[in-house]
C-alpha cells in the first residue's frame, strides 16, 4: 500500500456525540481516500465511543483504530497517535471539532505546493452537550493580517503577519505539518518540561515553524473548533487567571526555548498583552460580577513579573484595571446602541 499523503489523527475520550459529529463531517467531505488515512485512538472511553468508531468503520475506508482500557494522559494520547500515523503530513483534529469543506481542497494544495507547515483559518462553535443548539462563530479576519492565501519563506515574515497568537498555536487543528519535521522534536525532556501546561504541542508547532522553509497560511475555513470547557472557565475568576497565566508564562517560556531572536520574543509578548490579556481583562470587567480589586491586582502582579518593560502594561492595562467595572459597562452599552 502506498504511503498516504495526509494522516488525520484523532484521540478521543468520552465524547461519543462530538466524535460522531466529526467522523460524519469527514465522511461527508471526503470523496476519495486514496491520499488520506483516518486514525482514531480511543483513550479509555467509558461511554459509547467505541460503538461510534465501529459504526464509521463501514463508512470510512481503511480507518485505523486502537484503544486502551486505562486512560493515558494528554501527552500519552497525543504521541500514541504520532506512532500510528503513516502520512507524509499530520493533521491533528480535536474529537470535538469538525470539517467544514471538502478535504480535496487541502489534498490538492499539499500536492501542488508541498509546504513544510500550513496554518489554517477556521470557524468556532459553542455547544456544551448534545441537546444544546450549535452556535457558529465566524471571527472573519481575526487571526491574520491577510485575507487570502499567503506563502512565506521564513518564520519571521509569517510571525509579523499574525494578529492573535492563541488562534494559531493553542488549537491543535489549526496546523498541518510534515511528519518528519514534527517527530524529530519529540523528546522525553520536552514532554516532561511542558507536562504541567498540557500544551507541549505548542512547543512542537513553534519548533516546526522555525525549521520550515515554506510556510503557508490558508484562508479557507476547513475546520470548525468547539469552544467548550476552556471557554466556560473564562466565566470564573480562577479560570480567567489560569487562562492569562497560560498565555503570559507557559507560552512565552516555549517561545524563549525555540527562538533566540529578541525581536521574535518581544513581538509574541506584545501580541499576548494587546490581543489576549487586554481582551480577557475587559471581558472580566464586563461579564464577571464577583471581580474585585484584589483579583485584578493578582493579574497585574503576574504581568509585572514578565512584562514590566512594555509601555502598554503601564499606559493601557494598568489604567484599565484601575477604572471601575461599571464604567466599562456604561461604555459597552453605548457602543452596542450606536454601532
Amino acid at each position: 500500500m502506498n504511503r498516504p499523503l495526509l494522516s488525520i489523527l484523532i484521540t478521543t475520550f468520552n465524547r461519543a456525540y462530538f466524535l460522531k459529529k466529526l467522523l460524519k463531517s469527514i465522511s461527508e467531505n471526503c470523496s476519495n481516500y486514496d491520499d488520506i488515512e483516518i486514525v482514531v485512538f480511543n483513550n479509555g472511553s467509558t461511554d459509547n465511543t467505541q460503538n461510534v468508531i465501529e459504526e464509521f468503520k463501514n463508512k470510512i475506508p481503511g480507518i485505523k483504530t486502537d484503544s486502551v482500557k486505562d486512560t493515558l494522559d494528554f501527552t500519552g494520547g497525543f504521541f500514541k497517535l504520532a506512532s500510528m500515523g503513516n502520512g507524509k503530513y499530520f493533521w491533528y483534529i480535536g474529537d470535538d471539532d469538525f470539517i467544514t469543506m471538502q478535504i480535496d481542497v487541502l489534498i490538492s494544495f499539499l500536492k501542488q505546493e508541498q509546504p513544510d507547515i500550513v496554518l489554517l483559518n477556521h470557524l468556532f462553535y459553542i455547544q456544551e452537550k448534545e441537546t444544546d443548539n450549535e452556535k457558529i462563530i465566524d471571527k472573519k479576519n481575526f487571526l491574520f493580517n491577510r485575507n487570502e492565501k499567503a506563502v512565506f519563506s521564513n518564520y519571521m515574515d509569517f510571525i509579523k503577519n499574525i494578529k492573535h497568537v492563541n488562534g494559531f498555536f493553542t488549537h491543535i487543528a489549526t496546523c498541518v505539518f510534515k511528519k518528519e519535521k514534527f517527530t524529530k522534536f519529540i523528546s522525553n525532556e520536552i514532554i516532561e518540561k511542558y507536562k504541567k501546561s498540557r500544551s507541549h504541542h505548542i512547543f512542537l508547532f513553534l519548533s516546526v515553524l522555525k525549521s520550515s522553509e515554506k510556510i503557508v497560511y490558508l484562508d479557507d475555513k476547513l475546520i470548525c473548533l468547539r469552544i467548550g470547557a476552556p471557554f466556560a472557565e473564562w466565566f470564573t475568576l480562577k479560570g480567567r487567571v489560569e487562562r492569562i497565566k497560560m498565555s503570559t508564562e507557559y507560552f512565552v517560556e516555549m517561545v524563549k526555548d525555540v527562538f533566540e531572536e529578541g525581536e521574535v520574543i518581544s513581538h509574541f509578548k506584545t501580541l499576548i498583552l494587546k490581543q489576549d490579556v487586554f481582551v480577557l481583562i475587559i471581558g472580566a470587567k464586563l461579564k464577571l460580577e464577583n471581580t474585585n480589586f484584589n483579583y485584578f491586582l493578582k493579574i497585574f502582579k503576574m504581568l509585572k513579573k514578565n512584562y514590566s518593560e512594555f509601555y502598554f502594561l503601564w499606559f493601557a492595562i494598568l489604567p484599565m484595571i484601575l477604572i471601575p467595572s461599571f464604567c466599562y459597562k456604561i461604555l459597552y452599552n453605548i457602543y452596542l446602541k450606536f454601532r
